[in-house]
């Protein structure tokens, strides 16, 4: 054999091999490809998220130093002023909390406000378990 023939050899067995694997390890590379694309999905939901539960730990930290704190010391708060604690980090939590953020809490869990509420009320159990 020349040294053309055995090249032209070397081709066809390579296009033959080639030929054969590519269908058996596609899958497996296409289902690689999308663990590591929902990794980074989830990562950046967790960030969305985590950024949000900052956002109402950050509104309910306000409200407590500006509002409530004020209030338990004049011997004045009560139920009805914890309900308007309570509106108003929610109303600063939206504020708060980026589009993104928003989206993603509406994609996840799908009622934004239900979702918030839990939040706050985790925030000030939070704080009241630090004191």
């Amino acid at each position: 054999m020349t040294q053309i023939e055995v090249t032209q050899f070397l081709q066809s067995l390579l296009y033959i091999v080639i030929t054969a694997i590519v269908p058996i390890t596609l899958p497996f590379i296409i289902k690689l490809v999308k663990v590591q694309v929902n990794k980074i999905d989830n990562q950046k939901i967790k960030e969305l998220l985590d950024m949000a539960f900052n956002e109402v730990s950050v509104a309910v930290t306000q409200v407590t130093q500006t509002y409530v704190d004020t209030l338990k010391k004049e011997g004045k708060f009560d139920e009805v002023t914890q309900k308007i604690a309570f509106e108003k980090a929610k109303t600063l939590a939206l504020d708060l909390i980026s589009k993104e953020s928003k989206e993603a809490i509406e994609t996840l869990y799908g009622d934004l406000d239900k979702y918030i509420d839990l939040l706050i009320e985790k925030a000030v159990h939070d704080t009241k378990t630090k004191k």
